[in-house]
Formats: C-alpha cells, structure tokens, sequence
C-alpha cells in the first residue's frame, strides 16, 4: 500500500513494498537484517535511521554520521545498509537491510531518502 509505516522490529523479514510514500524503520543492529525488494527508491519511500541511529554513540552531526552508518553494494545490484554502534572504524558492523535491485548507492543518495 502507500503512506504506510512499516516497522520490522528486530529485523530479519523480508519486506516487499509496491506503494509509495511509504516510511520503512529500519532496525537498531545486532538482532537481524531486513530484505526489502521493490521501487522503495523510486516511490518516494523514506528509511527512518532515527531508531538504529539512537542506539549508537551518534551524537547527531551528519558530518561524522559515516562513522556510524555505511552503504555498499553486493552481488552488482543489491546494497547493504549497515551501522556501527560505537563509531570506531573497525569495530563491529551490523548488516541492518539488504535493498535488492536498487544497484549502487552512495551515502548522499540515501540520506535523501533516510530520517536521522
């Protein structure tokens, strides 16, 4: 449907999303990762980071946020959303949602699309 708030909980489900305007809460880290297939891109969908980032030592300057949450692209046309809760580069990363079909996005591109 469209203008739905769909929050998974913990994570691992498997969400498919063909509305639009739709706000998906993506979770905190640690307890699962969510796979979400459709145009969420596209369709004017938002990720709200505002829970996950809340359970990290993010103090809310989107100028260091790139310690805490990271993008990458697997297997050609899927990215990974993922956050590290203390910030510290090389500590441990949460795999939170896995967006398949999307191909590459950069971290500007889904903020544009996120709530911190």
């Amino acid at each position: 449907g469209s203008g739905n708030i769909i929050d998974a909980g913990a994570g691992i489900n498997e969400i498919d999303d063909s509305g639009s305007g739709n706000r998906i809460i993506l979770p905190k880290g640690g307890s699962g990762s969510d796979s979400i297939y459709g145009y969420v891109l596209q369709n004017n969908d938002m990720f709200d980071l505002r829970p996950m980032l809340a359970a990290t030592k993010w103090g809310g300057r989107l100028s260091n946020i790139g310690n805490f949450l990271s993008e990458r692209t697997v297997n050609g046309n899927d990215t990974v959303i993922s956050v590290t809760p203390s910030g510290v580069a090389g500590s441990t990363r949460y795999d939170v949602a896995t967006l398949h079909g999307t191909g590459s996005i950069d971290m500007a591109s889904l903020l544009a699309k996120s709530l911190v």
